[in-house]
Protein backbone atom coordinates (compact mmCIF):
# COMPACT_ATOMS: atom_id res chain seq x y z
CA UNK A 1 0.00 0.00 0.00
CA UNK A 2 3.05 2.47 1.00
CA UNK A 3 4.28 2.25 -2.89
CA UNK A 4 0.72 2.56 -4.25
CA UNK A 5 0.43 5.62 -2.18
CA UNK A 6 4.01 7.20 -3.31
CA UNK A 7 3.39 6.25 -6.59
CA UNK A 8 -0.14 8.72 -6.50
CA UNK A 9 1.47 10.99 -4.40
CA UNK A 10 4.37 11.63 -7.06
CA UNK A 11 1.58 11.79 -10.05
CA UNK A 12 -0.46 14.12 -8.03
CA UNK A 13 2.78 16.14 -7.73
CA UNK A 14 3.32 15.83 -11.92
CA UNK A 15 -0.19 16.79 -12.21
CA UNK A 16 0.20 19.96 -9.80
CA UNK A 17 3.26 20.85 -11.43
CA UNK A 18 1.80 20.36 -15.08
CA UNK A 19 -1.20 22.63 -14.06
CA UNK A 20 1.03 25.14 -12.30
CA UNK A 21 3.59 25.95 -15.67
CA UNK A 22 0.49 26.87 -17.39
CA UNK A 23 0.47 30.04 -15.16
CA UNK A 24 2.17 32.26 -13.49
CA UNK A 25 3.02 31.91 -9.88
CA UNK A 26 1.07 34.12 -7.66
CA UNK A 27 2.55 36.47 -5.01
CA UNK A 28 2.34 33.89 -2.52
CA UNK A 29 4.46 31.32 -4.56
CA UNK A 30 6.97 34.33 -5.32
CA UNK A 31 7.11 34.36 -1.62
CA UNK A 32 7.92 30.64 -0.87
CA UNK A 33 10.76 30.16 -3.89
CA UNK A 34 12.25 33.33 -2.70
CA UNK A 35 12.61 32.10 0.90
CA UNK A 36 13.51 28.59 -0.58
CA UNK A 37 16.01 30.54 -2.11
CA UNK A 38 17.59 32.70 0.90
CA UNK A 39 17.80 28.81 2.39
CA UNK A 40 19.91 26.94 -0.49
CA UNK A 41 21.48 29.87 -2.92
CA UNK A 42 25.17 31.09 -1.24
CA UNK A 43 26.02 33.66 -3.72
CA UNK A 44 25.88 34.68 -7.38
CA UNK A 45 29.84 33.74 -7.20
CA UNK A 46 29.27 30.24 -5.74
CA UNK A 47 25.41 29.64 -6.77
CA UNK A 48 23.62 27.02 -5.11
CA UNK A 49 24.81 24.73 -1.39
CA UNK A 50 26.01 21.45 -2.82
CA UNK A 51 23.18 19.22 -3.85
CA UNK A 52 20.57 22.27 -5.44
CA UNK A 53 20.11 23.02 -8.05
CA UNK A 54 17.09 24.85 -9.61
CA UNK A 55 15.13 21.38 -10.44
CA UNK A 56 15.65 20.28 -7.28
CA UNK A 57 13.66 23.82 -5.40
CA UNK A 58 11.11 23.09 -8.05
CA UNK A 59 10.90 19.80 -6.97
CA UNK A 60 10.76 20.00 -3.17
CA UNK A 61 8.32 22.59 -3.35
CA UNK A 62 6.33 21.14 -6.27
CA UNK A 63 6.71 24.21 -8.37
CA UNK A 64 7.67 24.53 -12.26
CA UNK A 65 11.47 24.86 -12.62
CA UNK A 66 10.50 28.28 -14.67
CA UNK A 67 9.34 29.69 -11.84
CA UNK A 68 12.38 29.37 -9.75
CA UNK A 69 14.61 29.98 -12.33
CA UNK A 70 12.99 33.05 -13.33
CA UNK A 71 12.94 33.87 -9.53
CA UNK A 72 16.53 33.30 -8.97
CA UNK A 73 17.85 34.95 -11.89
CA UNK A 74 16.15 38.22 -11.55
CA UNK A 75 16.71 38.54 -7.59
CA UNK A 76 19.41 36.24 -7.39
CA UNK A 77 22.22 35.56 -9.49
CA UNK A 78 22.89 32.90 -11.97
CA UNK A 79 22.45 29.39 -11.38
CA UNK A 80 26.50 28.46 -11.28
CA UNK A 81 27.71 25.28 -10.77
CA UNK A 82 28.23 23.25 -7.27
CA UNK A 83 31.19 21.81 -6.70
CA UNK A 84 29.47 18.71 -7.04
CA UNK A 85 28.55 18.62 -10.21
CA UNK A 86 32.01 20.55 -10.91
CA UNK A 87 33.38 17.37 -9.80
CA UNK A 88 30.95 14.99 -11.51
CA UNK A 89 31.62 16.36 -14.67
CA UNK A 90 35.48 16.35 -14.51
CA UNK A 91 35.25 12.80 -12.83
CA UNK A 92 33.02 12.18 -16.21
CA UNK A 93 35.07 13.83 -18.89
CA UNK A 94 38.03 10.95 -17.38
CA UNK A 95 35.54 7.96 -17.63
CA UNK A 96 35.02 9.33 -21.18
CA UNK A 97 38.35 9.65 -22.08
CA UNK A 98 39.36 6.48 -20.71
CA UNK A 99 36.24 4.39 -22.35
CA UNK A 100 37.06 6.01 -25.61
CA UNK A 101 40.59 5.10 -25.44
CA UNK A 102 39.47 1.26 -24.46
CA UNK A 103 37.13 1.44 -27.64
CA UNK A 104 39.35 2.50 -29.87
CA UNK A 105 41.88 -0.22 -28.40
CA UNK A 106 39.79 -2.99 -28.22
CA UNK A 107 38.67 -1.84 -32.05
CA UNK A 108 42.34 -2.45 -33.09
CA UNK A 109 42.68 -5.49 -31.08
CA UNK A 110 39.78 -6.73 -33.03
CA UNK A 111 41.42 -5.79 -36.40
CA UNK A 112 43.92 -7.55 -35.89
CA UNK A 113 42.75 -10.70 -34.27
CA UNK A 114 40.58 -10.60 -37.78
CA UNK A 115 43.76 -10.48 -39.69
CA UNK A 116 45.65 -13.15 -37.50
CA UNK A 117 42.21 -15.74 -38.43
CA UNK A 118 42.57 -14.78 -41.55
CA UNK A 119 46.06 -15.70 -42.08
CA UNK A 120 45.76 -18.70 -39.90
CA UNK A 121 42.46 -19.75 -42.12
CA UNK A 122 45.16 -19.53 -45.01
CA UNK A 123 47.77 -21.53 -43.52
CA UNK A 124 45.47 -24.21 -42.21
CA UNK A 125 44.25 -24.59 -46.04
CA UNK A 126 48.07 -24.72 -47.36
CA UNK A 127 48.85 -26.86 -44.75
CA UNK A 128 45.76 -29.14 -45.24
CA UNK A 129 46.74 -29.38 -49.28
CA UNK A 130 50.65 -29.85 -48.52
CA UNK A 131 49.29 -32.93 -46.56
CA UNK A 132 46.75 -34.21 -49.18
CA UNK A 133 49.78 -33.89 -51.18
CA UNK A 134 51.94 -35.57 -49.26
CA UNK A 135 49.50 -38.26 -48.50
CA UNK A 136 49.12 -38.77 -51.84
CA UNK A 137 52.78 -39.35 -52.46
CA UNK A 138 52.91 -41.35 -49.42
CA UNK A 139 50.43 -43.71 -50.67
CA UNK A 140 52.23 -44.55 -54.04
CA UNK A 141 55.05 -44.70 -52.04
CA UNK A 142 53.63 -47.44 -49.93
CA UNK A 143 51.96 -48.88 -52.81
CA UNK A 144 55.03 -49.44 -54.82
CA UNK A 145 57.15 -50.46 -51.52
CA UNK A 146 55.09 -53.28 -51.28
CA UNK A 147 55.08 -54.10 -55.20
CA UNK A 148 59.25 -54.12 -54.78
CA UNK A 149 59.28 -56.08 -51.89
CA UNK A 150 56.64 -58.49 -53.32
CA UNK A 151 59.40 -59.18 -56.50
CA UNK A 152 62.46 -59.38 -54.28
CA UNK A 153 60.72 -61.79 -52.28
CA UNK A 154 60.41 -59.74 -48.84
Amino acid sequence: MGKAFEAAERAAVVDIVAVSAARAPTFEERQIINLKLVEVYLNPEAGYRPGWTDTRVGRDLGYPKEWVTDIRAAIFGPEGVTPEIEAFLAASEKVVAAFSKLEGDQVAIARRVATMQGELQEAITEIRAAFSTISAQMAETRRLEAKIRKEIGQ
